[in-house]
């Protein structure tokens, strides 16, 4: 299989470009630093507590009382320790260089084959055509001064001058909980139909750029925005 890699703006496109149908895959064996974390929710251990059955002497010239047995002690209701449901498991990668996290979907394949150093790479979907839909994050120490307003007029001036056949589908800037704004640009151009989302933060851009034919983006899209919604800065 065959790759090229296409700087721009701040962000990296990376297309994989295979043979003409029918001819075979090179296949890519990659592995990537991830750490899954599973919460399990236990349940406190239960003592269950039975009353001491008093039995009183009957003096010498009376009959003894007759003895009140103690009363049953109700077992306590059993508990579920498989976890709790409503806790997800979490899929979390951080990056070699502790600069940014985020959840990873499953089966989200990773590749480093002819990716530049410096950069993640994912496979997000299988290839059709010979082309796979792939995600990649990249990150620029360059964006000192650059809010993320900055960056998305910059982005798309540099996105235009780049694709052929260019257009702009959207950009917005995503105010979030953490205080950190994402800025999306969603274009396309080349044949291929692209978005980034991008926080900057300490002078330090994370772009994730995701990528595939326009017949097959919205419903890859569609599925791992929310995945895309969770790069952040590490801890915050």
């Amino acid at each position: 299989m065959r790759k090229s890699v296409c700087a721009l703006s701040l962000g990296l496109v990376l297309t994989a470009c295979g043979g003409s149908d029918g001819d075979a895959e090179e296949a890519v064996v990659a592995t990537v630093v991830q750490t899954t974390t599973t919460l399990i929710s236990a349940a406190p251990e239960t003592t269950a507590t039975v009353p001491e059955t008093t039995t009183t002497a009957a003096p010498e010239t009376t009959a003894a009382p007759e003895t009140t047995e103690a009363p049953a002690t109700t077992a306590a209701p059993d508990t579920d320790t498989d976890g709790d449901e409503s806790i997800p498991d979490l899929n979390d990668f951080v990056d070699p260089d502790g600069t940014y996290q985020i959840s990873l979907a499953d089966g989200w394949e990773p590749t480093t084959d002819n990716v530049p150093a410096g950069i993640e790479a994912w496979f997000v979907g299988d290839a059709q055509s010979g082309f796979r839909p792939n995600v990649n994050i990249l990150t620029s120490t360059g964006a000192v001064g650059i809010t993320v307003e900055n960056y998305t007029e910059l982005g798309v001036e540099s996105l235009e001058a780049t694709l052929d056949d260019f257009q702009l589908i959207e950009t917005k800037i995503i105010d979030r909980a953490n205080g950190i704004p994402m800025a999306v640009i969603e274009v396309t151009g080349g044949d291929l139909h692209f978005v980034q989302y991008t926080f900057i933060e300490d002078g330090t851009a994370v772009i994730l750029t995701l990528t595939a034919p326009p017949d097959r983006f919205v419903p890859i899209h569609a599925e791992f925005e929310s995945n895309f919604l969770t790069l952040n800065p590490v801890g915050s």
